[in-house]
């Protein structure tokens, strides 16, 4: 499967929240709202697109998106925490080993900024495909307020 990893862009508009509505709700989020969004990333906050070519019918189609956030730390000498946060392959994609690549592309952008560990949150459902990706369950997670119980 020919794919290529790239940052998002504001033409990614459509294609990114019909991705993110599979992973969770994404509510309505207007095209200047996701312009301003896309404007603000910068090499601490990455969302990354996974691109599929398909050479049949000659087209590219975004069929994955991760994304990850780096922390400034006080510990650890200052150090950097990496999370990665909202991966999700397209339904018609999975079993392509298309999340696999995508998160081990998401580790190695975080390596490269020096972090000293790489952290994200999953469902339990989710635990095989990340514990197969490198990932072990440490600790527990905890939250307080959210706006819905999807999140």
């Amino acid at each position: 499967m020919d794919i290529q990893f790239r940052h998002i862009t504001t033409n990614d508009y459509r294609r990114a929240l019909e991705l993110l509505t599979q992973l969770t709700h994404v509510g309505t989020v207007s095209q200047e709202e996701f312009t301003l969004f896309v404007s603000k990333l910068n090499s601490e906050h990455i969302v990354i697109c996974c691109e599929y070519y398909d050479i049949e019918a000659d087209t590219t189609t975004v069929i994955a998106m991760g994304t990850v956030l780096i922390e400034d730390k006080l510990i650890h000498t200052c150090g950097k925490v990496a999370h990665i946060e909202d991966v999700v392959v397209d339904k018609d994609f999975r079993n392509y080993q298309v999340g696999k690549k995508l998160v081990e592309y998401l580790v190695s952008l975080s390596k490269d900024k020096g972090v000293y560990k790489i952290i994200l949150d999953c469902s339990e459902s989710n635990k095989g495909f990340y514990e197969k990706c490198g990932f072990h369950q440490c600790q527990i997670q905890m939250k307080n307020i959210c706006l819905s119980s999807n999140d």
